[in-house]
């Protein structure tokens, strides 16, 4: 999320997305370091997981592939 953006990022993207069909969408908050997994089911986001500690995040539309969590935060 950008900072000062939670309701852009949360809802108003959220929905775009939604509405355009984007398979996989991901919340990241810099903030408490969490990630956040939505997958397109019938038209509507799903919740996939939620990360809140170190270890592999599944990208649900590249089967095999991970990403780490210490990685996408980084320098942060």
């Amino acid at each position: 999320m950008s900072p000062g953006n939670f309701a852009r990022d949360t809802k108003e993207k959220f929905d775009l997305y939604e509405e355009n069909e984007v398979p996989e969408y991901w919340i990241v908050s810099p903030g408490d370091k969490s990630v956040m997994v939505y997958l397109l089911q019938d038209g509507r986001y799903q919740v996939r997981g939620e990360y809140y500690t170190p270890g592999p995040i599944p990208v649900q539309k590249l089967p095999g592939f991970n990403i780490e969590w210490d990685e996408v935060f980084e320098g942060v």
